[in-house]
């Protein structure tokens, strides 16, 4: 019972000296108008009886933000000990919510869940407040007789309500008029009042339950998770830089020991290589030139050309399509042979290799072990889609090869207005049929020496063979200049070396075909360690080179300006972040103290609360310190691999201290000085 009730608000009376008594078994109502102080009489009751084992429904309940209904449900049945029956929830007409969050709730919706937890408390004494408002009759009912029920049960249940309808279930009844509390009676029943301790809660699946919080709004925690991340990255690269650990100037880093060196024709054609044959061929003096120049040991050609662009065959009294070249015969280890048209997929590139250096850092897997043709990942797919081997282990490949023969030469306009005439090469070749295994697949269009650009202009499919293979063809002893006559026979283009036919439709040109030279050579050093000082060399004489060379400038300034440049980034990013997480988290105290409401309401205990917020806390700073060092973990691998002179990791412990510290700031002191202290 409570005695001379004074509430007052300034100069406002809400009630004067009145009294207020309940008892066990009956379910009591205060019935009043809105305004009366109805909810404001029920706090007072609430503060004043000494009771631990209190639940109170108020009129908007307690809800976390991030959890679903059902998520919610299973976390207070699991700390409670005390299943909902399902057959509850369909009466209430809330089942179809539970996978809905409380802010896609309508009003009477979250009435009806703020009841069904009230209850799970199974507490001795249960305050309601309003607990049918705007609810329908059926619903009403339902709650009312459980209400009815729960009383008289052993339990105390006192509602405030303007409803009229409860007053069929009350036991006892009390009018708020003038301030005071008058009392009508009814079916009255003495019964001692009995206390009991609230239930030891079981919070062991706190942990689970907040760590499934991250579900809601999860594309803004992967933002602001990775931007706090990528901060704290950031300042431990800063502070490494400091170190000298990692810098832009060094010494040139040499990738590969290959060496390819071409001549580039000025004015024609980009000065990149054109794997196509198009480039003029190194004369005699022009090697000696070459294997002059100090640490040149030895030179071997190379011969690359374009199924697609090599039309010029020397094949006598015939006209050969480049179609014909596209034509090649797979033979799978069991001897079954599979006829290949590849004219629909376009340019194939055949590509010469050393067949002595190693290239195992460029294959991707090998197919056989012997040392044959390697395929670039189109032409592999190309091959496996026509035959329908899944992997072609220990498969050879036939193709037209096109040895070099001549060099053919003729002159073009190099300009609009036809005045420049430019002597333009190619090569003449003849076709020949040859058989080689496939002994792997590159894992790029790189074999050896980075290709140039304009590779991948020219073709998306490439075959590389060793150049072994024209040497077992070329004949160097022809060094005679021929004529070829290019004439129309029968309505088809047809060629003759020296000669022409008795008869023939009509003439079309006149060639003048030189001894093969070959346009590109390997070039081998007996110190790799010269390569850059060869290379140079070779630029200052005229000629075109391909080398992996990474060339870096050794200027101590230029270290200093990047690395004060960094650090200078990595400040103003951690204050930006700083400045924009500060006030995310000040916009979400709203939803930081419907949290600590949810667990005030139904953990009650102020030290179980604060142990609840401190696991929050923890499991945040732990994700945090997860991303970051993820990402920290990704940067340095790729720093590492992509700079020789890059020498760190997470070995260094100051950046695990940095990592944790600032994880510490961002997932507990933010949150707590700009989440808005609470009770």
């Amino acid at each position: 019972m409570l005695d001379n009730i004074n509430i007052h608000y300034g100069d406002k009376i809400i009630f004067e000296n009145t009294c207020f008594s309940w008892e066990c078994n009956q379910l009591t109502l205060i019935l009043g108008k809105s305004g009366s102080g109805k909810s404001t009489l029920l706090n007072y009751i609430k503060d004043n009886i000494d009771y631990t084992a209190i639940s109170y429904m108020k009129q908007n309940p307690e809800f976390h933000p991030d959890l679903t209904m059902k998520e919610q449900l299973d976390l207070l049945q699991r700390m409670y000990s005390y299943q909902i029956n399902e057959e509850l929830l369909n009466n209430l007409d809330i089942y179809k919510t539970l996978n809905s969050y409380p802010l896609n709730l309508s009003g009477g919706e979250k009435l009806r869940w703020g009841f069904l937890f009230c209850i799970i408390k199974q507490a001795d004494i249960v305050l309601c407040d309003e607990p049918t408002a705007s609810l329908d009759w059926k619903k009403k009912e339902i709650i009312m007789k459980y209400l009815q029920d729960y009383a008289r049960a052993g339990h105390q249940v006192i509602v405030v309500s303007h409803d009229e309808d409860f007053k069929e279930y009350a036991d006892r009844i009390y009018y708020i008029q003038e301030h005071q509390l008058i009392e009508e009676k009814k079916s009255p029943k003495s019964s001692k009042v009995k206390e009991t301790e609230l239930k030891a809660l079981d919070l062991s699946a706190v942990g689970s339950y907040l760590r499934k919080t991250v579900k809601h709004k999860k594309g803004k925690h992967y933002f602001v998770y990775i931007s706090l991340a990528l901060s704290i990255v950031l300042i431990c690269l800063s502070l490494k830089f400091k170190e000298n650990l990692l810098s832009i100037g060094s010494k040139q880093t040499i990738e590969t020991s290959q060496l390819v060196v071409y001549k580039g024709k000025d004015g024609y054609q980009n000065i990149s290589y054109s794997y196509d044959g198009q480039e003029d061929g190194f004369s005699q003096e022009e090697i000696e030139e070459i294997l002059n120049i100090d640490h040149v040991c030895d030179l071997q050609e190379r011969y690359d050309y374009n199924f697609f662009t090599a039309t010029n065959n020397i094949v006598e009294d015939k006209s050969i399509h480049y179609s014909e070249y596209c034509k090649y015969t797979l033979t799978d280890q069991n001897e079954n042979t599979y006829d290949i048209d590849c004219q629909i997929y376009g340019s194939i590139s055949a590509i010469s290799y050393d067949s002595t250096f190693d290239y195992s850092q460029d294959i991707a897997y090998h197919l056989s072990e012997e040392q044959g043709i390697y395929l670039n990942a189109g032409m592999y797919r190309i091959l496996t889609e026509m035959t329908g081997i899944e992997k072609l282990e220990n498969c050879t490949l036939t193709f037209t090869f096109l040895i070099p023969k001549y060099n053919l030469e003729y002159n073009i306009y190099s300009d609009s207005k036809h005045e420049d005439i430019m002597i333009v090469n190619s090569q003449a070749s003849i076709p020949v049929q040859i058989t080689l295994p496939i002994s792997g697949v590159t894992k790029s269009k790189k074999m050896g020496v980075l290709l140039n650009g304009d590779l991948e202009d020219i073709s998306q499919y490439l075959i590389y063979y060793p150049n072994t293979v024209i040497e077992q063809y070329i004949d160097h002893e022809d060094q005679e200049i021929h004529v070829l006559n290019t004439v129309i026979v029968d309505g088809e283009d047809r060629i003759y070396l020296d000669r022409l036919p008795e008869e023939y439709d009509s003439y079309i040109s006149c060639s003048y075909l030189y001894p093969w030279k070959s346009d590109s050579y390997y070039v081998y050093l007996d110190d790799y360690s010269y390569l850059p000082e060869v290379k140079e060399s070779l630029e200052n004489l005229g000629y075109c080179t391909i080398c992996d060379i990474t060339e870096e400038t050794n200027s101590e300034f230029l270290d200093f300006l990047f690395q004060k440049s960094f650090k200078i980034i990595a400040v103003l990013f951690l204050i930006i972040v700083l400045i924009v997480y500060t006030f995310i988290i000040y916009l979400s105290k709203a939803e930081y103290k419907e949290e600590y409401d949810f667990y005030k309401e139904y953990i009650v205990d102020p030290q179980l609360i604060k142990g609840v917020i401190r696991k929050k806390y923890t499991i945040n700073t732990i994700r945090l310190i997860i991303y970051s060092l993820v990402l920290l973990l990704f940067v340095v691998w790729y720093i590492s691999s992509s700079s020789r002179n890059a020498h760190f990791g997470l070995s260094d412990s100051y950046m695990i201290i940095i990592v944790v510290g600032m994880s510490l700031v961002y997932s507990w002191l933010i949150p707590m000085l700009a989440g808005g202290k609470n009770d």
